[in-house]
């Protein structure tokens, strides 16, 4: 099978980060830092979008197909009204948190600029400025903190990652550096991007990328045979070698596995928690039924169940 080459012009030197002044939008700032100093003249910018809203929470839905709980409904919300004096206080913390931030890309002489918006619609908002910004890669936390001022819930950082037409990283711990990179990789054109950046930031960050392929084992396997699966196992073992060769080709160590389950998301998110590694690589789609690696659904199951910091490559 052809080689992947990687794309020389893949950068993540323009960065937007989402803050809200929550620790683990502290800890999705700190990784953007630590990935745009590995570039010349990095770009990191900051938005806070204040929502005027109150989130309320909803009970999870059962789901009698797996006996157990199944997706939580899209939360209601209920509008809270502010005096003068409560907006003038939220403002004026709103403006010190946002000077705070740029103060510590200033002092890493990383160029800034920051965005304050008042709106219900917090992933959206962060998706049209992520466009209309063209920037390379947009910084999300994977929650946030509670109460009125809060946004950077699960739901958010979700569909930020879902409906973002450029790459996405969601931060879920704190770490300072790259040095084990778990990619998810099926052949597919999606996959191929994120193998580009794979070798991208395993050549700047000096780390080991180890690709990972899942054939998705049906639950009911009408019509299929054992050689349809030998069939995408062999297939899915070459695309690895693929992988694994483009990485050794760029100088990036690297080594390959394949894995059967019926949950292919499940399988990634063990795997990197298994492991310890420090970052998820996946593209946003994959293969067709039964072969995908990562159907649209599969790679929102990874961003938003894995434990480990996820980049949707795009």
């Amino acid at each position: 099978m052809a080689q992947q080459q990687p794309n020389q012009n893949q950068r993540f030197s323009k960065l937007l980060v989402a803050i809200d002044g929550s620790e683990v939008a502290d800890y999705a700032l700190n990784l953007a830092i630590h990935i745009a100093e590995k570039y010349e003249s990095p770009k990191v910018d900051l938005i806070y979008v204040t929502a005027t809203t109150i989130p309320v929470t909803t009970p999870t839905v059962f789901d009698p197909v797996f006996s157990g709980q199944g997706i939580s409904p899209v939360p209601s919300v209920v509008t809270a009204e502010r005096t003068q004096e409560d907006m003038r206080r939220a403002i004026s913390k709103e403006n010190a948190l946002v000077e705070d931030r740029k103060k510590l890309l200033a002092d890493q002489e990383i160029s800034c600029e920051t965005m304050v918006v008042d709106s219900d619609d917090v992933a959206g908002e962060i998706i049209r400025t992520g466009e209309k910004g063209r920037y390379d890669l947009i910084v999300v936390g994977s929650r946030g903190v509670s109460g009125m001022r809060s946004w950077i819930l699960g739901s958010v950082s979700k569909k930020v990652a879902k409906e973002a037409k450029g790459s996405v990283l969601i931060v879920k711990n704190k770490i300072d550096s790259l040095p084990k990179i778990l990619l998810a990789y099926d052949g597919s054109s999606e996959s191929k991007k994120a193998l580009e950046v794979a070798i991208e930031l395993g050549k700047k960050f000096t780390g080991q990328v180890n690709p990972i392929a899942v054939v998705n084992i049906p639950l009911s396997p009408e019509g299929h045979v054992m050689t349809d699966i030998d069939r995408w196992e062999k297939e899915m073992k070459n695309y690895v070698v693929d992988a694994v060769t483009a990485l050794k080709a760029a100088s990036v160590p690297g080594e390959g596995e394949v894995l059967n389950s019926v949950d292919v998301s499940r399988a990634i998110c063990e795997e990197a928690a298994k492991r310890n590694y420090d970052l998820i690589i996946a593209g946003n789609r994959g293969l067709g039924k039964f072969r995908a690696l990562f159907l649209g659904s599969v790679a929102s199951g990874i961003a938003d169940n894995a434990k480990t910091n996820v980049l949707i490559a795009r």
